[in-house]
């Protein structure tokens, strides 16, 4: 992987699950917004971030560290249609981990606004991101992908019935 590519993905990363949710905070405690928060909090709060991140690494994994190196960076088309480890269950493994790890900050902080702002973020990524994406790798793969979508959900994962194909 690129030095480019490393720095690029910390950018977002920076961005996505510090910068903006930071912003939310200032801006929740400036208006007075409330703080959702009970002794529960941290413990959804943990579950949600270690299963946010385990889905993250799993599919940074499959997609970008596999020794075929199917893609090397975000930006670049997919040389092969990836279907197995965590994308046999969801086709979106990366932003489902990034939208966890979003919701335990709204447990861990409570503040209003993560909530809000998870919810502006996963709407931008289900009609913009998603359908772009989707549209690109139908061109491209035509068939095996329309399969591959009637096959695995989009978003919550079916985790009976699924199964693997190469």
């Amino acid at each position: 992987m690129s030095t480019r590519f490393l720095t690029g993905i910390s950018s977002v990363i920076i961005i996505i699950f510090g910068v903006i949710p930071w912003i939310s905070i200032q801006i929740n405690q400036k208006l007075g917004f409330p703080i959702i928060y009970s002794i529960f909090s941290p413990i959804a709060g943990g579950i949600s971030l270690i299963f946010g991140i385990t889905i993250i690494i799993l599919a940074t994994q499959e997609i970008f560290l596999k020794p075929k190196q199917v893609m090397t960076s975000p930006t670049e088309a997919p040389q092969k249609l990836i279907t197995s480890g965590v994308l046999q269950y969801t086709r979106n493994p990366m932003y489902l981990g990034y939208f966890s790890v979003v919701l335990s900050e709204f447990f861990l902080f409570g503040h209003i606004l993560l909530l809000v702002y998870l919810v502006v973020l996963a709407l931008f990524v289900h009609f913009m991101v998603v359908y772009v994406e989707e549209k690109g790798l139908e061109q491209k793969f035509g068939y095996e992908y329309v399969e591959y979508k009637k096959r695995v959900p989009r978003w919550i994962p079916r985790l009976k019935n699924s199964y693997h194909v190469q």
